[in-house]
């Protein structure tokens, strides 16, 4: 039995918390296997359970305290219903996946609770399947979680926070979806190289200037451009040993940054880029722990006043890194790795196929694909890239400035 609270700190039961007032936050991948049959993707996801014990535990609440226990049930199920709507329910089900054919090709979707489950743990999973495929190597570099070099005294962190809570900040003018979907594109690897590189060059590195392109690409959008948004970042804080490298490890900075402060992208990546590297160095997040505690029956009042208040207008963007081994030869390609939140989260990362971008939101398909490639023209990503919409059910589509393409038909989809 794993204790969520213990194991993975106050944010992990928080999200189990909010999962069990109906506002959950589940996290999930999508990626095409080609010429691979279901049966052989079912047989190999099989054999990755065998390295992540949590994927074969379910969900329950003993005294009040959100617990893994093991469980005895399937994961896979081909009516998934709508992706992003997932929840334990009474099963405790912490993940389910549905196979998906397109031709020769296999398609996994797979969703996790958020509270079991973090955006590098999905992508090693991802790398771990393909190994047990014969597709690539097995992912054994540990997780290298960073730590602050000082913790800011939780008195002089307060008064700041709460009053960013009390700030004016954009949020989508209207939510007509019940369920967040997912659009997302993958470069080609020339591109993908030129982006990394430069973002390392200018800014240190991708999360600063992934922020600042989000943050410029949907206040336009919501016809705000020079406004105030407030930002979420996750970063990495623990290893995860206990848990073989898969579970909740990470930490949030959250911060407000007024866009029309720093004008051109230049401006504002670099000036994300040193906030977020103050905070990190101050343990920002470590505070949110310390308010948020230790205690589970706090975390499910948090919760339950979170689900009745309107959706938290903050962006999250995470930036899960380059990932050179995975879709490298026949592994997996066309992979996004993704969030829901409740106004939106932005995720990036970089394997052997390309540079992967995706956007998670309510929004309509159409403005969907329009912030998502606001976003990529704000990064500067050169026409060609290929781009995807999940909708809540169903499989994948390709689509672009021609009527939708069926998968594995036509070239790359031009900006």
């Amino acid at each position: 039995m794993i204790d969520i609270c213990t194991a993975f700190g106050p944010l992990a039961s928080m999200h189990a918390a909010l999962d069990k007032n109906g506002a959950g936050m589940p996290c999930g991948l999508v990626a095409r296997f080609p010429d691979t049959r279901k049966d052989q993707l079912e047989a190999a996801i099989a054999s990755t359970c065998a390295h992540y014990p949590i994927l074969n535990m379910r969900l329950a609440w003993l005294r009040g305290r959100p617990v893994l226990q093991s469980g005895t049930f399937a994961a896979a199920d081909h009516d998934i219903g709508p992706l992003l709507g997932f929840a334990s329910g009474s099963e405790g089900r912490v993940w389910h996946y549905n196979l998906v054919t397109a031709g020769r090709d296999t398609w996994l979707q797979a969703v996790w609770l958020h509270a079991v489950a973090d955006g590098m743990s999905m992508l090693r999973f991802l790398t771990t399947l393909s190994a047990e495929l014969g597709l690539g190597q097995r992912p054994d570099q540990a997780r290298v979680p960073r730590q602050p070099t000082r913790v800011q005294p939780l008195l002089r962190w307060l008064p700041p926070f709460l009053r960013t809570l009390r700030g004016d900040y954009v949020g989508l003018a209207e939510r007509p979806l019940p369920c967040p979907e997912v659009s997302w594109l993958v470069t080609s690897p020339h591109d993908r190289d030129r982006l990394v590189d430069n973002a390392r060059a200018g800014y240190g590195g991708m999360l600063g200037w992934l922020a600042a392109a989000a943050a410029r690409a949907f206040l336009e959008q919501q016809g705000r451009p020079q406004d105030q948004i407030f930002l979420n970042v996750p970063i990495l804080r623990s290893a995860l040993a206990e848990t073989n490298g898969f579970g909740f490890g990470v930490g949030s900075l959250r911060f407000p940054v007024r866009v029309g402060d720093h004008p051109g992208m230049d401006a504002l990546a670099r000036h994300i880029t040193r906030h977020i590297r103050t905070l990190d160095e101050t343990g920002w997040d470590r505070n949110l722990e310390r308010l948020l505690g230790r205690r589970p029956e706090r975390h499910r009042r948090f919760a339950g006043v979170e689900a009745k208040r309107p959706p938290d207008p903050n962006i999250t963007v995470s930036w899960k890194g380059v990932h050179g081994s995975l879709g490298a030869g026949q592994g997996p390609a066309d992979i996004a790795c993704f969030a829901a939140a409740p106004t939106l989260h932005v995720s990036a990362h970089a394997d052997a196929r390309g540079l992967s971008l995706s956007v998670t939101s309510r929004q309509t398909g159409v403005d969907r694909r329009l912030l998502l490639e606001r976003i990529a023209a704000q990064l500067g990503c050169a026409p060609g890239y290929r781009v995807f919409h999940l909708p809540a059910r169903g499989l994948p589509k390709m689509t672009g400035q021609q009527p939708e393409l069926r998968l594995g038909e036509g070239e790359p989809v031009a900006a």
